[in-house]
């Protein structure tokens, strides 16, 4: 690695003198949203903007009338609706899936990856997909000692009525930083 000189310090501050600090808008959110994975653990990320909207989340998500737990770091997450076979479950447990979309939130706020979770959801939804994984980490930064973004995705996954199922993913995709998502067939 190369050292600065005096020099080029001085033409980088000259360079970036007049740079002001851009306004937030609390209108726009930009986002990456995740495209389909070429292969695991690889996938093509693209910029737009996400506008929220307050019935753009009641458009996709029902609203669940039963309080979730909270869960801790290491604690596992398995939700299945009723119309889902035992056998189509157990291999999303075992990560036994082919095509794969995947977003990693971990390390986000809580606003901002709920927004990149609606977001990406529309997305997958919208292109068909059927499997997906959703890292959202342990928890170990948060302010409060508890997975945060654990607990907004076990929570607003069973939300989204075309969610069939999720799970904590295995060890080589995150383990309980992680879950496989199943969702529902779009019939044509």
């Amino acid at each position: 690695m190369t050292k600065l000189t005096n020099e080029d310090k001085s033409l980088f501050a000259d360079a970036v003198s007049d740079v002001t600090k851009l306004k937030t808008s609390h209108n726009k959110v930009a986002i990456a949203s995740s495209k389909r994975a070429q292969k695991p653990g690889t996938s093509k990320r693209s910029l737009h903007f996400f506008q929220p909207d307050a019935d753009d989340y009641l458009s996709t998500a029902t609203n669940s009338e039963d309080e979730i737990s909270t869960v801790d770091a290491h604690q596992k997450l398995s939700f299945k609706r009723p119309q889902l076979d035992t056998k189509s479950f157990k291999r999303l447990q075992k990560g036994l899936f082919q095509t794969i979309w995947h977003i990693d939130l971990h390390g986000l706020t809580e606003a901002i990856a709920d927004q990149q979770l609606q977001c990406f959801m529309r997305d997958a939804l919208a292109e068909k997909a059927r499997y997906l994984i959703i890292i959202h980490g342990k928890g170990y930064n948060s302010n409060t000692h508890t997975p945060t973004l654990k607990n907004l995705i076990n929570q607003r996954l069973r939300q989204f009525p075309k969610v069939l199922a999720f799970c904590s993913a295995q060890p080589k995709d995150g383990g309980t930083g992680a879950v496989y998502v199943f969702l529902q067939k779009e019939h044509s």
